[in-house]
């Protein structure tokens, strides 16, 4: 999501010009008369902005860099930029620019506490390109997520709590966004069932329709799932992971209850909410078998779309550490670690077939029939 770098965008003072390139949509100007780049990537993307940084450092540009990646891998980033933003920015990325000023620019800053999500101003969408994307009007009501699966990053990065901006101020963000369709980037959009609850009632009178990730255990409460409904949700992403009990266990997952999957997906349904499931392959307890089972159980139960990803130990992730500490990773090259490549060595498979069974459940999932 951009909603990243507008977030940069809006904690900046007001004295600078800011101007967002996204190079998914547009070609990178070399010769912008900006003084600092800010370049926030995640692990896939490392090689690509490194190869930015050099070509705009040669330039006498300064160049900051923020995001997961540099986060968690600080001693390597340092070595292509002049100073890394670890962590949320809201903190500690208007004193970067001072310090820029003064000529007193450190190498890492690091944000000393957990962002309040009530002081968040309002993102600055027109700095996007309008027409380069299905919609722009991404909203954030929470950071974080309470679980910590070994496999993610997303607890590292934010800290082991969730944290939620006031419903009032996400109420008010979404008055006044223009159109009807709205994408919340949450990790976990119902992680606190009463404060959904109360920001689901309130936008029930927006009429606005809506999409977001959450965990399978909002099929437990039939008022969480009604009022998601009632408030416009049309789509989740929801992160099945495996339909293997131990695989679940074994990454600290083992909250999803892999027997009720069917009826939990179906009450979702019913409710006039599409699923798109998240399904990982590789596992220590997956076997070549995984495959064709998880197929059959997603065309039974008429999932409507797949992200399917090979198990990437991320950095920062206690996934990373292990397969480190075991000497399993066979790849070191990070743009291969965009979730469709395999990096380490299963368990109970080669890692070739680990990546023919990942290719091919996509296949037969999306194929004519």
């Amino acid at each position: 999501s951009m909603l990243s770098v507008l977030t940069v965008a809006a904690c900046t003072p007001k004295e600078h010009e800011v101007e967002i390139v996204d190079e998914h949509i547009e070609a990178v100007d070399f010769d912008s008369d900006a003084d600092v780049i800010g370049i926030s990537f995640m692990t896939a993307h490392a090689p690509r902005a490194y190869q930015l940084a050099e070509e705009f450092r040669q330039r006498g540009k300064t160049v900051v860099f923020g995001g997961f990646h540099p986060t968690f891998m600080t001693a390597e980033a340092l070595q292509h930029c002049d100073a890394v933003v670890a962590g949320e920015a809201e903190n500690t990325w208007p004193r970067v620019l001072r310090d820029i000023e003064s000529n007193r620019l450190r190498r890492v800053y690091q944000s000393s506490r957990p962002v309040d999500l009530g002081t968040l101003q309002a993102v600055p969408r027109d700095l996007l390109k309008q027409n380069g994307y299905i919609t722009v009007n991404t909203v954030q009501a929470s950071r974080g997520c309470n679980n910590a699966c070994r496999f993610c990053s997303v607890s590292p990065f934010y800290g082991k709590k969730q944290r939620f901006r006031p419903v009032a101020r996400v109420v008010e963000e979404l008055r006044n966004i223009p159109g009807r369709f709205v994408l919340f980037i949450d990790d976990n959009i119902t992680g606190d069932s009463d404060y959904s609850k109360q920001l689901f009632r309130a936008m029930i009178p927006l009429k606005k329709k809506w999409i977001s990730q959450a965990s399978l255990k909002i099929a437990d409460d039939g008022e969480l799932v009604e009022l998601a409904a009632r408030s416009g949700c049309c789509g989740l992403f929801v992160g099945l992971e495996s339909i293997n009990s131990r695989s679940l266990n074994e990454v600290e997952k083992g909250f999803n209850a892999t027997e009720r999957y069917g009826q939990s997906i179906r009450k979702l349904q019913d409710a006039g909410i599409g699923i798109e499931t998240g399904i990982i392959f590789g596992f220590d307890h997956d076997e070549v078998s995984v495959f064709e089972r998880t197929l059959d159980f997603l065309l039974k139960h008429n999932i409507d779309a797949i992200q399917v990803s090979a198990l990437t130990p991320l950095p920062g992730t206690r996934l990373y550490e292990k397969m480190v500490r075991e000497k399993r990773i066979i790849e070191y090259r990070w743009e291969h670690y965009d979730y469709r490549h395999v990096v380490f060595r299963p368990r109970n498979m080669t890692p070739e077939k680990l990546q023919n069974g990942v290719d091919w459940t996509i296949g037969q999932f999306y194929s004519g029939r």
